[in-house]
């Protein structure tokens, strides 16, 4: 059987309005400062009274010892053993010696798990003679229905319905007196309530869908996953989260399974006062879930809204086993960009597609892997995937890079990059990716000022921020390229791509003893490193160019042509050069691309064959 309850509050501590939260039963009522079982009135020190309170209007989210006592005892300096004895006390009043109301979460804080249900929003109602009367206004209820689906496609009917209540949030809001629509939003990672950690993915792919289906409202800006991510698990207070991206509601939520039951609660919160805009819980086994996914949004939209706006639907897989393989392989790839990761992501989302071949998600999201792995397949799956939903921006996103790498069809890269951004204008990749396009067809500002928004719209990304340090560097502005990189590689080591960059650019500069220092954390091989460091040392720099030259003709590091043309470049050697960017023309090499706009090459262009080879290219 299917469980669905659901609290709205207040945008603000609203004059009149009494809150009434009852789980079990008890009734705990913030305003009159009561908890009440039946008739009889549960004495609780005032503190304690307090964090019961914030754990209630929390439910389902995990409280750290540090938010609630930032929450409870403001500026008021008191120890951590203050929150055990209101606790202690809390589960006293509440005979929860087995915590199965208030759960502690090891090393992280508390959890209140129990149903909470508000069956009353009363609001005050002055009749001109003095009198206040109280009317509850008509709250529908979402209907209960059974139907013998799995629990995976259950996951994505909690994104569905979580999606519609935040918009219909979104939409009273804003058609309200209230002080500040909703404009921007924060959706964490769902907090794994369950005993294993296997079933971490569940509560990463309720907010990866969440997260999607938000994005296709416009108007909306949805904060990057990748930049959520960083709370997962932080604790910290929702405010702080709100106003460190500039968002006006933070949606936080908690997936718990024991055995063939699954518990889903989400809540959104206003990062102006740190209250609870809405939250719901659904709960029910793993055979009862997907068919009442419309009848849950329906209920939620009811209860919010009447007639509230529904985001675009994204389709989902018609086989629950589909659908978990999808989740498995994106929280997969999403640990790390770490060749192992990728492969494993492949190998979950080609399962899916072999079970499901009309899931479009799971065909974008290989897309996207195959993609960083530079595989041809990348562009067939994309097209698989907008041939079953031609919405997806990651499929447009893939097909665009395709297009603009390998098939070097300018136009049709444009048009395909500039639909994702449509359909997403908030999404970093998409922005980067235009970025990329103008970088490569000769527009340097705005390819500048496209990066500078998609780092600002995710600037954990760190893909886009390589992106931007490139794109700095080629425009000619070192110390903030320079800058830049140094931020990504501090982040992540691991990027070789980027020491390559801050070689070519130290060159550039003049600046060999950089370029070696670059060389020697690029990790190429000890002894490349030592050959061109003591040719520079015996012979300048044109030692260390004629010896990087010799060095990467036989293999060491790699055979690059490009990078041969600009060594060659370097050294003025007007023949090995010209021979060398022929042969990556040739390659269809990609570094090729930003032919002009490599310092090095600046004393060709007055070369006729070197604008012939420009113009094989087919640049704008």
């Amino acid at each position: 059987m299917f469980r669905s309850t659901t609290r709205l509050s207040s945008w603000a501590n609203h004059e009149g309005l009494s809150r009434e939260h009852r789980f079990r039963d008890f009734v705990l009522n913030p305003d009159t400062r009561t908890l009440r079982r039946g008739d009889e009135e549960v004495a609780l020190r005032p503190k304690s009274f307090e964090v019961l309170a914030y754990l209630v209007m929390r439910q389902g989210a995990v409280v750290s010892r540090e938010e609630l006592l930032k929450a409870v005892w403001g500026d008021v300096a008191v120890t951590d053993e203050s929150v055990t004895k209101c606790i202690a006390d809390i589960r006293k009043a509440l005979t929860d010696d087995s915590q199965q109301l208030i759960r502690t979460i090891s090393r992280r804080g508390y959890v209140f798990t129990a149903h909470v249900t508000t069956p009353v929003l009363r609001f005050a109602r002055h009749d001109g003679n003095g009198r206040v009367t109280v009317d509850p206004p008509d709250l529908t209820p979402a209907t209960p229905a059974r139907a013998m689906m799995s629990s995976l496609r259950f996951r994505a009917s909690i994104a569905a319905a979580t999606v519609l209540a935040i918009t219909a949030a979104y939409h009273t809001v804003s058609r309200s007196n209230r002080p500040k629509p909703l404009r921007s939003i924060v959706v964490l990672p769902f907090t794994n309530l369950s005993d294993s950690a296997a079933d971490e993915y569940l509560g990463d792919g309720v907010s990866q869908e969440v997260t999607a289906t938000l994005a296709t409202i416009p108007s909306l800006k949805v904060v990057a996953r990748t930049s959520a991510l960083q709370f997962k698990g932080a604790g910290q207070d929702i405010r702080q989260i709100g106003r460190r991206f500039d968002a006006d509601a933070v949606l936080e939520g908690s997936v718990l399974r024991q055995r063939n039951q699954i518990r889903v609660t989400a809540q959104l919160g206003s990062v102006r006062d740190g209250y609870t805009l809405w939250s719901q819980t659904w709960e029910g086994d793993l055979q009862d879930m997907f068919a009442i996914q419309r009848q849950v949004a329906n209920g939620v939209g009811r209860t919010l809204l009447a007639g509230a706006m529904e985001p675009s639907q994204r389709l989902g897989a018609s086989r629950p086993e589909a659908y978990q393989l999808y989740l498995r392989g994106i929280f997969e790839g999403r640990k790390s960009m770490e060749p192992e990761n990728i492969r494993n992501a492949v190998r979950l989302l080609k399962q899916a597609v072999e079970i499901d071949r009309e899931f479009a998600g799971a065909y974008a999201q290989l897309a996207w892997y195959y993609g960083t792995m530079e595989s041809p397949q990348a562009r067939s799956s994309a097209e698989r995937a907008l041939t079953l939903d031609d919405r997806s921006t990651t499929a447009h996103l893939v097909k665009g890079a395709c297009l603009l790498f390998f098939d070097w069809n300018f136009p049709a890269a444009e048009r395909e990059i500039r639909r994702a951004i449509l359909l997403d204008p908030w999404s970093a990749p998409a922005h980067a990716a235009l970025a990329h396009y103008l970088l490569i067809t000769g527009s340097p500002a705005e390819a500048l000022r496209e990066g500078r928004l998609a780092r600002s719209l995710d600037p954990l990304d760190m893909v886009v921020a390589k992106l931007l340090a490139r794109i700095e560097l080629l425009t000619g502005d070192f110390h903030r390229g320079a800058s830049t990189a140094r931020a990504v590689l501090e982040f992540d080591p691991r990027i070789i791509a980027l020491d390559s960059a801050m070689i070519n650019a130290s060159l550039d500069q003049g600046r060999y003893e950089d370029a070696l220092d670059w060389l020697k954390r690029a990790r190429f091989s000890e002894s490349y490193y030592r050959e061109v460091r003591t040719a520079f040392s015996l012979h300048g720099p044109d030692g260390f160019l004629q010896t990087e030259a010799r060095l990467r003709e036989s293999g060491i590091p790699s055979r690059n042509p490009t990078m041969l043309a600009l060594t060659y470049a370097r050294l003025k050697d007007r023949e090995n050069s010209l021979a060398w960017l022929q042969r990556a023309i040739e390659a269809r090499d990609i570094q090729v691309l930003t032919v002009r706009l490599q310092p090095a090459f600046r004393f060709l262009h007055a070369d006729p064959r070197y604008e012939s080879l420009v113009r094989k290219i087919g640049l704008p």
